[in-house]
């Protein structure tokens, strides 16, 4: 995490759940996304489910920073009582072509590699 600190900076990032930093969704196709979430997250009130897209250019780098900001985020629509053990982050970048899904430790029971 120390070299992921180093790359990415080591303070909290407030981000909403839906992040499209890379513009990739148009407003109709952000809605059906979040009515989505929403029931994903109606279903398992356990767990929360995040989305990020942004442009970083490389695979092993959307892995990492997804790893990254799981642990750093500060997700301004889900409970604080709502840890980021919970969380399921998707990650995409159209400028690779990739996504990545990283998933906090609440669900290891639930998931393999």
């Amino acid at each position: 995490m120390t070299d992921l600190d180093s790359r990415y900076g080591d303070e909290d990032v407030q981000l909403a759940c839906l992040t499209d930093r890379s513009g990739l969704l148009r407003n109709a196709e952000r809605d059906r996304v979040k009515a989505a979430m929403s029931c994903f997250n109606k279903r398992f009130p356990q767990f929360f489910l995040a989305i990020h897209t942004s442009s970083l250019g490389e695979i092993s780098q959307l892995r990492q920073f997804g790893f990254w900001l799981l642990n750093h985020a500060a997700f301004e629509d889900v409970s604080i009582e709502q840890p980021n053990e919970a969380g399921i982050l998707l990650t995409l970048d159209p400028e690779s072509r990739a996504a990545g899904v990283v998933f906090g430790y609440k669900l290891d029971p639930f998931l393999v590699e």
